[in-house]
């Protein structure tokens, strides 16, 4: 069994059509920012930010060349090669993980509740993918037992970092929400984008982002 696994450099350009994996890919960009979509949808990610899909999730960006991106990719291989979306999935079983069966359902029910496709990556996810990349592509010494912690490392640390980009997203719908509702006793008051934005604490993307979540236009 191979574990797909790749590091761009920046500077060179890259094909990125549309396409499938063959697995849960996780991808780790340190450097350049890019528009991706998944199933039509847009996601805009940043550099610091780690982005996945699953194997049925067509994604790609719309300009099919990426230029000026660093980032590592990893793909995992599922138990099945999947086309159709599926929630009762799970890893190949040749996959080297230091997880029991239960660990393993924990994941899967994690990574089927995730909302989003990219978030901001937190320290310890990043190292985590870094050396989950050099056991998969340059094995030493103990590669298989370096292995198998690397990559349960990376998944546990990417799920608690999802768990905690869920909570944060939750505080900042909350805090747009709350600004919403309080705006029609400030009417007197002239608002430009960037003092709403900054009542809130966010910049003017996140802003209107999360206005848009919660007015639907």
């Amino acid at each position: 069994m191979k574990i797909e696994a790749g590091y761009w450099s920046p500077g060179v350009l890259r094909p990125l059509a549309a396409h499938h994996n063959s697995g849960l890919e996780l991808v780790l960009v340190e450097r350049g920012q890019a528009s991706w979509q998944v199933e039509g949808e847009t996601y805009w990610v940043a550099p610091g930010s780690v982005f996945f899909t699953m194997p049925w999730q067509q994604h790609g960006d719309s300009e099919e060349h990426q230029y000026g991106l660093e980032l590592y990719y990893i793909i995992l291989p599922l138990d099945k090669p999947y086309r159709t979306p599926v929630k009762n999935w799970s890893f190949n079983k040749q996959l080297p993980l230091n997880f029991t069966s239960e660990e393993i359902k924990t994941c899967r029910q994690h990574i089927n509740n995730f909302k989003g496709h990219t978030w901001a990556a937190t320290v310890p996810l990043q190292h985590a993918v870094r050396r989950a990349y050099q056991e998969i592509s340059a094995p030493q010494i103990l590669g298989q037992a370096a292995l198998t912690s690397a990559l349960s490392e990376m998944l546990i640390q990417f799920i608690r970092s999802a768990e905690q980009a869920t909570q944060q997203t939750t505080d900042y719908y909350r805090r747009v929400e709350r600004f919403l509702e309080q705006l029609p006793s400030q009417c007197h008051q002239q608002w430009s984008l960037e003092e709403m934005a900054a009542a809130c604490d966010l910049g003017r993307t996140q802003f209107s982002q999360y206005v848009k979540r919660v007015t639907g236009f």
